[in-house]
């Protein structure tokens, strides 16, 4: 499928310019449809529960080959936020340790973190330089005491890529846990959690993902399974959940992270989602999606409007969000100008955030920089 037919499964595209998929995706018509599907089997279909479970597997599937891990090392969560819980949650802390992390981090990725402050566990915070967080920056913060690194794959205010390679690898070499919060890059650009020695990595589903809000997934890696204790523990958990002999024996892989089950209308949802960025193409979506915001980003700066740094960037640091700082500081007349010219922004603080998707196209970003041309 090409992004010029994928275009016509976004009904909304044709009302308004969707310009913050960083804040949440309009519904594509794959995910109604599954839906649909879904509530129909449950009130005609005598199979139904064979469905659900066909559907779970085959989101793990899809989810493994989106990020190149065993579908055996991913659970389903509720959100960004379950996941990055599960681990600070999990571990076996002890007075004194402490996490490196990074200020003007999204708090998703801070709130687990602050509240370990009950085990005396310090939160270390990297300043970002130019709106970079280096690796180089992370390892100073980190020590003899330093159990876990937990870092954005995409800064949510100004698109910064993160390069996890490099991270990964010296979180490896000295035995940290590195946790990825996947939201605002997973489903625009690539990312491979085995390359990039990633031990847990933790996305909802609802921005980039294209599916619905309330369901997201975790992977785990088998090392880090076996060290974390899981925080919600159900029948799901289990290895052999039989209700006439109960024993304690956490299920393999990721899936002992699942106390319950996930509700079959996210779990097809989320599959639909999935399926269409699947259908198009990974790395198709990720090479539209950095056309479109250098194209922004380059036309911003021609109009002499102050691109969020770090700019210019490589491709490397790149992702599907643009910010600029918005004239004398107030960033909502920018938005009511780009809303006047039928084009959703995401305003926040002093900046104007943008974050186009495949499905967009050239002449969008072109009308985006023409309704901003009289700033």
């Amino acid at each position: 499928m090409t992004p010029e037919e994928a275009r016509v499964l976004f009904p909304l595209a044709e009302k308004q310019v969707w310009m913050r998929h960083s804040g949440g995706s309009p519904t594509p018509l794959p995910v109604r449809d599954a839906i649909c599907r879904v509530a129909h089997a449950m009130t005609e279909s005598m199979d139904w529960p064979e469905q659900y479970y066909a559907d779970r597997n085959a989101l793990r599937e899809v989810l493994g080959r989106l990020i190149n891990a065993d579908a055996s090392n991913i659970a389903f969560t509720r959100a960004t936020a379950h996941g990055l819980s599960l681990v600070a949650s999990g571990l076996d802390w002890r007075a004194g340790d402490n996490v490196v992390g990074a200020r003007m981090e999204y708090p998703t990725n801070l709130f687990p973190w602050m509240a370990l402050e009950r085990h005396d566990v310090e939160l270390r915070l990297v300043e970002p330089v130019e709106g970079r967080i280096t690796p180089d920056a992370v390892f100073e913060a980190m020590d003899e005491r330093t159990r876990v690194v937990s870092l954005s794959f995409v800064q949510f205010w100004n698109g910064y890529r993160l390069d996890v390679a490099a991270i990964g690898a010296e979180c490896r070499r000295r035995g940290v846990t590195f946790v990825v919060d996947g939201i605002q890059g997973v489903g625009a650009v690539r990312i491979d959690v085995e390359a990039a020695n990633i031990d847990v990595l933790a996305a909802g589903a609802i921005k980039w993902l294209m599916g619905p809000a309330g369901i997201g997934f975790c992977f785990v890696h088998p090392a880090t399974a076996e060290r974390l204790t899981p925080p919600l523990v159900g029948m799901g958990s289990m290895k052999d959940p039989n209700p006439f002999a109960p024993e304690l024996a956490w299920a393999d892989g990721a899936k002992r992270f699942e106390e319950s089950a996930t509700s079959w209308l996210d779990i097809a949802g989320f599959l639909g989602a999935v399926g269409l960025l699947e259908d198009v193409g990974f790395d198709v979506v990720e090479d539209r999606v950095l056309a479109h915001s250098r194209r922004l980003a380059e036309g911003l700066d021609r109009l002499g409007l102050t691109v969020a740094a770090p700019w210019p960037r490589t491709r490397a640091e790149s992702s599907g969000i643009i910010a600029f700082h918005a004239p004398d500081g107030d960033p909502v007349p920018v938005a009511r100008c780009l809303d006047a010219a039928g084009i959703l922004s995401h305003p926040q603080q002093a900046l104007v955030r943008m974050s186009p998707h495949f499905y967009n196209t050239d002449d969008e970003m072109d009308r985006v920089l023409e309704a901003l041309s009289g700033l």
